[in-house]
């Protein structure tokens, strides 16, 4: 924001883990909890967790040259959460079909009615961990995932100012339009043209993790890419670098 709104402030600036699209970041959240809590086949218990993150390891961990335990870049990973799919009882070595689902849809991201992307989901590899699904998307206490707080707090009361809002009723088609005519202009800084701080000599380092539960790396790759688009390559070489972190999660980790 201070780049894009007060390009005069600092010479210099590092943003991690930027939360720029904070109005469909919610959505984002808000997605990912209708998509555990739908019913009660649809929740994935954080127990699985591991056997997700196994899961992706063993497809994509060595794509790169090392099976190290980190996925060099997700992107590339082809991840079918099929295979992970029960062939005889269930257990917390598998996933049920509504539990493959869930995961297709947070892997996924918010999408409207006619089924365009609103949003990027999150990317395989990084589910475990002290600041994994766990903390941020998965809490078997809804109240006590970051994602739910965050999402339902923002709806209730910046957009609807309603405290009994449900979250399960979320429309995004008309309540999406809603959030961004309301919030987007004062919440988002997703303005790629970085000319005037270019212009004056600004630096901005952007860096962001792929294991990051809480802000999807996606956006940070989209954002830095409109930037290069609209100011141009070349220029874009001399002030703006973009550092992707295997393994890491939000901001540290």
């Amino acid at each position: 924001m201070e780049a894009q709104r007060y390009p005069g402030d600092y010479d210099g600036i590092i943003s991690g883990a930027p939360a720029n699209a904070f109005t469909r970041i919610g959505i984002g959240f808000v997605w990912n909890q209708q998509a555990l809590r739908k019913d009660a086949a649809s929740y994935i218990p954080p127990a699985k967790l591991k056997t997700i993150e196994s899961g992706a390891l063993a497809a994509c961990d060595a794509r790169d040259g090392a099976a190290d335990g980190l996925i060099e870049d997700p992107r590339q990973c082809h991840f079918d959460p099929a295979v992970l799919l029960c062939k005889g009882p269930d257990s917390v070595d598998c996933l049920t079909a509504p539990q493959v689902e869930t995961l297709r849809k947070i892997y996924e991201g918010p999408k409207d009615p006619k089924g365009k992307s609103i949003f990027p989901g999150f990317v395989p590899g990084g589910e475990t961990g002290r600041g994994g699904w766990g903390a941020w998307i998965d809490n078997e206490e809804p109240e006590k995932s970051a994602q739910y707080f965050f999402g339902t707090q923002m709806f209730r009361n910046m957009v609807f100012e309603n405290p009994a809002w449900d979250f399960k009723t979320l429309n995004y088609g008309k309540d999406v339009a809603l959030i961004q005519k309301k919030l987007a202009p004062v919440l988002n800084a997703t303005d790629p043209n970085l000319k005037p701080f270019e212009a004056r000599g600004g630096k901005l380092i952007l860096y962001h993790g792929w294991c990051d539960a809480a802000l999807t790396p996606l956006n940070t790759i989209n954002y830095y890419q409109e930037v290069v688009a609209k100011v141009g390559a070349r220029k874009a070489e001399r002030f703006v670098r973009l550092y992707m972190v295997p393994g890491m999660q939000h901001c540290g980790g």
